[in-house]
């Protein structure tokens, strides 16, 4: 028996919530994964949150950007 992430919240045994880890078995696990309800845990590290990317930054450091549109 192994742990799964759980990635949707369900009731098995007891009531899950995503972000749990659940225990189960490889034919269990292999159902609920191919239903999308858990997923292998992995060691690797995540990726960073990419901080929000809506304005690029400037790359002409001489010219400044206006913080409003209208303002030039």
């Amino acid at each position: 028996m192994k742990e799964y992430l759980v990635t949707r919240q369900h009731y098995g045994d007891k009531q899950y919530y995503a972000g749990d880890t659940r225990t189960v078995d490889d034919d269990t696990a292999r159902y609920l994964i191919d239903l999308g309800v858990i997923k292998a845990i992995t060691e690797e590290k995540a990726e960073p949150e990419h901080k929000n990317k809506s304005e690029p930054e400037h790359k002409n450091k001489a010219e400044s950007v206006p913080k409003n549109k209208s303002q030039k």
